[in-house]
């Protein structure tokens, strides 16, 4: 299961936004689903100005998050566009989403030992779940899938 493909399959469902949007739920969000919780999260992340041809102060991140974060969600990611001045770069979101993976994948394999052996269909599945629940909801939210499923290693239950 290599990056490329992990990151293929995560643009097709989640998109790649390189402006600040509201995902469903109405949590701010940017590049491939990632999800700023707060606006000192954004602040850490290297936003540029669209031009690229400006500074970017803490003042316009905290901006442009507060001006999405006072939309109502629901609407497609494009429709936020007009509210923000900032991108993040490409470069930027795949270190974002190399960093996720990373981190996904460390709790995943310490919730479900044997996780790298799992076949690659189970390990993406899993990996999708946890990106977009939590590996927390994953492990409690859904227990016939893991003590059915995964706890005895039958993956078409």
């Amino acid at each position: 299961m290599g990056y490329e493909d992990i990151k293929k399959r995560m643009i097709e469902s989640e998109g790649n936004i390189t402006h600040m949007y509201l995902d469903t739920k109405g949590k701010v969000t940017v590049g491939i689903g990632a999800m700023l919780p707060d606006v000192n999260a954004a602040k850490k992340l290297g936003f540029v100005t669209r031009d690229k041809k400006l500074k970017v102060t803490l003042k316009q991140i905290e901006e442009d998050y507060k001006a999405v974060k006072k939309q109502p969600k629901g609407k497609l990611a494009s429709a936020y566009k007009k509210y923000t001045k900032l991108e993040l770069p490409e470069r930027k979101i795949d270190a974002l989403l190399k960093a996720h993976i990373k981190d996904f994948k460390h709790l995943l394999r310490s919730k479900y030992p044997g996780f790298d052996i799992f076949p690659e269909e189970a390990q993406e599945a899993l990996l999708d779940m946890a990106f977009n629940l939590g590996t927390h909801a994953l492990k409690t939210r859904w227990p016939k899938l893991n003590k059915e499923g995964i706890d005895k290693r039958d993956w078409k239950a």
